[in-house]
């Protein structure tokens, strides 16, 4: 995984897959990062925290594992 910073952005990429996170925003965008390394409560718990629109797809994630 590389992590490089450009702008008001860091991009954080491999070879399969780039997440981008804007400054000021680093706390909401998190959770897609966590979804990919299948850390679902983590991912949860930002995404309640923050009021993130994406909780559903989140929840939805993690009752899989339950």
């Amino acid at each position: 995984m590389i992590m490089e910073r450009g702008g008001d952005n860091i991009y954080i990429y491999d070879s399969h897959s780039i997440r981008t996170i804007s400054f000021g925003r680093e706390g909401q965008d998190v959770w897609g990062l966590y979804l990919d390394n299948k850390q679902y409560q983590e991912a949860y718990d930002i995404c309640k925290k923050n009021r993130s629109p994406n909780l559903p797809y989140v929840k939805d994630s993690l009752k899989i594992l339950i």
